[in-house]
């Protein structure tokens, strides 16, 4: 049986859900489009993100400093990698033990909202936008020292100019691994590459974020969280909804509804 989901979701606040849903932009009426805010993963709340990979691929191995030298420029040179985060279950179904963290983590302390993606059509949309859709591999450090030594062994066989290729699939898969401590989010990630020298909405230089578009089709759930006021929330889902779907009357809106996770 395929584990591949029906649907990802992406927890957040009702201040980004706000910003994500905002009709009165362009893409709205233009593309139909929302608007989705990716970050570094140099931020993100696990700190071994990337680093993870890369100590096992250098530390304590015979590869040469060459090598490393040309990795960490190829790094620098290339467009810097952003992250949007979505959440699935294996089996489509969501059990209290997954949605308790989520909601505490991602989703405001329980006041925010979980938005449900169609999985075939992010799919589709990332590999027409030359996106990247990967799920995220969770391996103790034996696995994450055993992945490494293998590619470790192809670059170490391949001639200079076949480097560059390699280390580069290398790097964009650095993007995915993560220790099993995570492995309960069943992650996957949207990942996008922006220029080194162009200016992103950041907070400071070290957070810059990027925005990319999804399809609003592709939204076909909202839910709101075990903590937040349901009728002031679920009301403001409601009339961004009805303004949103009187635009674009040909799109079938998306359902609202309240997690059935109960918590004082």
């Amino acid at each position: 049986m395929s584990n591949t989901p029906n649907r990802l979701y992406h927890y957040t606040s009702f201040g980004a859900f706000v910003h994500i849903f905002d009709y009165q932009q362009e893409n709205f009426t233009k593309n139909n489009w929302i608007n989705v805010r990716l970050g570094n993963p140099m931020n993100m709340n696990d700190k071994n993100e990337i680093t993870f990979f890369e100590k096992s691929f250098f530390t304590g191995s015979n590869i040469s400093n060459e090598i490393k030298e040309f990795y960490t420029e190829m790094k620098e040179k290339s467009p810097h990698p952003y992250i949007f985060s979505l959440i699935h279950h294996i089996g489509n179904k969501w059990y209290p033990k997954d949605e308790i963290p989520m909601w505490f983590m991602y989703g405001d302390n329980g006041k925010g909202v979980r938005i449900a993606f169609d999985f075939k059509m992010v799919e589709e949309f990332c590999e027409k936008n030359h996106y990247l859709l990967k799920r995220c591999q969770y391996v103790n450090q034996n696995e994450m020292q055993d992945i490494a030594r293998g590619h470790r062994n192809i670059v170490k066989k391949l001639d200079k100019n076949h480097w560059n290729t390699k280390l580069e699939d290398i790097y964009i898969g650095s993007l995915c691994y993560k220790t099993k401590d995570w492995e309960y989010e069943q992650e996957y990630r949207i990942v996008a590459f922006g220029n080194h020298n162009e200016k992103y909405d950041a907070y400071s230089e070290e957070e810059q974020y990027l925005h990319i578009p999804l399809p609003l089709k592709a939204v076909k759930e909202i839910t709101v969280g075990p903590l937040a006021d349901e009728l002031l929330v679920k009301r403001c889902i409601e009339l961004i909804r009805n303004e949103l779907f009187a635009i674009l009357p040909d799109l079938k809106p998306f359902d609202i509804k309240k997690t059935k996770l109960q918590i004082r």
